[in-house]
């Protein structure tokens, strides 16, 4: 089932829950004081979380279930917060990107097979928490 809901302005808020597998939500907003939450229960879920424009951005992805991926998660602007987290086997953050000032990232991931690429740059006070448990997981972060 694929879902994808888009704002534009300020003060927006998505929250939306998705069951089942092979799920894909997208969530696009653009505006100032944004919070966007998806959540995915199964298997083979796909999710795509793009906040632009203005400040204060906070994006909330959880997914339950094997073989999920966070294919892009974006924010550009000020003042970013973005947590992520995923159990299961063979999940993906495949690209987390934040630009501008104040990023913050917090990244969980457990089971096996785990990979995850964070990019914060153009901007200042970035920082990064991340938990992977498991085994072959892999971590690349970036800040500049």
């Amino acid at each position: 089932m694929f879902e994808m809901i888009s704002q534009t302005g300020n003060a927006n808020v998505i929250t939306a829950n998705q069951i089942g597998n092979s799920n894909w939500g997208k969530i696009v907003q653009d505006g100032g004081n944004k919070m966007a939450t998806l959540s995915q229960q199964g298997d083979t879920n796909k999710a795509n979380v793009i906040q632009s424009g203005g400040s204060i951005q906070t994006a909330t992805v959880t997914q339950f279930g094997n073989r999920n991926d966070v294919q892009t998660l974006t924010q550009s602007g000020n003042s970013q917060i973005a947590v992520l987290t995923q159990t299961g086997s063979d999940n993906l953050i495949t690209n987390l990107t934040q630009t501008g000032a104040s990023h913050n990232a917090n990244m969980t991931q457990t089971g096996d097979w785990n990979s995850a690429t964070l990019t914060q740059s153009a901007g200042v006070s970035s920082s990064h928490v991340s938990i992977q448990a498991g085994n072959y997981n892999t971590l690349n972060v970036a800040q500049n």
